[in-house]
């Protein structure tokens, strides 16, 4: 009998519809077995879920070694346990940026010797090994959150997977934006799911937990210095004002600005020039310590637990998840076959937003706009941006360029990341890759469609606007995970391609 199980999610409505091969322990199911109406879906939709990815459901809000598994000669042949487990000894901890772009440039000439994944995708079989391996390693990382007393709600890692001896394209590693979670692309990975993909979709580093000041990334002064130099600046009645006042970017005035960055610029003018870096060089480095690889460190660990999968693994990603979707594809092209990012934050898009938080963020200053309940650290968000301006270097860039099919879609008016960056990255990728390189395709809402920054979940509301264009967003990252390709033209439509599968309406 063909079942489906309906959580109670909010806001979102999501249903995982076909035959559900569940261990449950302890689900809050609102409804039981229903008979399954829509004839596009098909046994082939089934899932195999553990009991953690059936509570992620019932909590939705809104905010270098080789694959485990290799075709061969038509069929799948799965490698062993102990191969496995040599495999993860082999995974690699990157502790610099340098470190970092060595990998990349010995990752690249590792892909360029493997055989590269064809565009248009054939189908593998899921055998109970695979499903064993690969449960056993994500289970065993979703128990550390569930069991942790910071976990945040609506944040735990969860996966979708198909049955035994059901075929599917591979498994798609969904990365949320900066200071969401997991369900901000839920509605993304079901449909993927129900249409042929194996999905595991991790929090960013740190997202899992509630406490934004303990856990997430975030730039630090040198010890040493910070003292100085809070104690100097922080006995000036204006300039404390300004940080101790501090509520939200979206509240900050042009002349706050200007009074915090004159008073550095007079007492600390070496300061001044480390906070205008753009590029976060060595003057960025004399005075700030990082952990923006920590992005890296997170997405590399959660690759590592789908080793056991058959097929291709694909990164996707919204904003800073889709910087961390190109970060993982460009140091691990032996095992990423595509990436498909959506408004990547590739750079923020005010510099003089940018340069406040790096100086208040040292001295406590929280956004408190974006969740009163929690608010964050500035320097939170300053590792955002050096994070992607690590992306953006000219390493990955040409890992990304030779080796990794890409698909990227912007919007005019993203209030976030700059758009003008994000368009000039994927031109170089095109430049690079010239006439014998992966496809790299991408195409940009206009100011008069306002699709807001977080495109890829229709119900989030940005800007005073969702994306009404969602539901071709999702039919052409299908067409182009399973096919190489896409067609620009039907992501600026209302209505839905016939020849795809169909997007269920909220």
């Amino acid at each position: 009998m063909t079942t489906f199980a309906h959580w109670n999610v909010r806001p979102l409505d999501v249903s995982v519809r076909g035959n559900l091969l569940v261990n449950i322990r302890t689900v809050n199911l609102r409804a039981g077995a229903k008979k399954n109406s829509r004839s596009s879906f098909s046994s082939s939709s089934s899932s195999f879920c553990s009991s953690h990815s059936l509570q992620r459901y019932a909590k939705f809000g809104s905010s270098s070694a080789s694959r485990c598994s290799k075709l061969h000669r038509g069929g799948v042949r799965p490698i062993g346990q102990e191969q496995q487990q040599q495999q993860q000894q082999q995974q690699k901890h990157w502790s610099s940026e340098e470190e970092v772009v060595m990998a990349v440039a010995m990752a690249g000439c590792a892909a360029a010797a493997a055989h590269a994944a064809p565009l248009k995708l054939e189908k593998v079989v899921l055998t109970k090994e695979h499903l064993s391996l690969a449960t056993e390693a994500m289970d065993k990382f979703i128990a550390t959150i569930q069991d942790h007393p910071d976990q945040r709600e609506d944040a735990t890692p969860y996966y979708l997977l198909h049955k035994q001896g059901e075929y599917v394209y591979g498994t798609v590693l969904m990365f949320h934006g900066f200071s969401a979670t997991t369900g901000q692309m839920a509605l993304l990975a079901q449909y993927l799911f129900e249409n042929g993909f194996n999905v595991y979709q991790p929090a960013l580093r740190g997202h899992y937990f509630n406490k934004p000041a303990k856990y997430w990334p975030s730039v630090h002064m040198k010890p040493g210095l910070k003292e100085t130099v809070q104690e100097k600046l922080m006995a000036d009645p204006q300039f404390s004002a300004i940080i101790n006042n501090f509520k939200s970017v979206v509240q900050l005035t042009t002349e706050q600005i200007n009074i915090t960055r004159e008073r550095v610029s007079l007492d600390y003018p070496e300061l001044d020039q480390a906070i205008n870096d753009d590029n976060f060089t060595k003057a960025f480095y004399t005075w700030f310590e990082s952990q923006h690889l920590d992005y890296l460190h997170e997405a590399e660990a959660r690759l590592q637990e789908v080793n056991a999968l058959p097929g291709p693994v694909f990164t996707v990603g919204l904003s800073m998840g889709g910087a961390v979707s190109l970060a993982l594809a460009a140091l691990h092209p032996d095992k990423i076959a595509k990436t498909a990012i959506f408004s990547p934050l590739l750079k923020v898009k005010d510099q003089k937003i940018r340069e406040f938080c790096q100086l208040a963020g040292q001295f406590g200053a929280q956004e408190c706009w974006w969740y009163p309940e929690m608010p964050f650290p500035l320097s939170c968000f300053v590792a955002v941006d050096v994070f992607s301006r690590f992306v953006s270097s000219k390493n990955l860039i040409d890992v990304l360029a030779k080796k990794i099919p890409t698909l990227a879609v912007f919007t005019e008016i993203d209030d976030v990341a700059d758009v003008t960056i994000g368009q000039k990255f994927f031109a170089d990728l095109c430049s690079i890759a010239g006439n014998e390189g992966p496809p790299h395709l991408s195409s940009t809402y206009t100011t008069a469609e306002k699709v807001p920054h977080p495109m890829v979940n229709p119900t989030e509301v940005s800007q005073c606007t969702t994306n009404r264009y969602w539901n071709a967003l999702y039919q052409e990252t299908f067409r182009f995970l399973t096919q190489g390709t896409i067609v620009a033209e039907n992501l600026h439509k209302l209505s839905q391609d016939p020849d795809l599968p169909q997007v269920h309406p909220l």
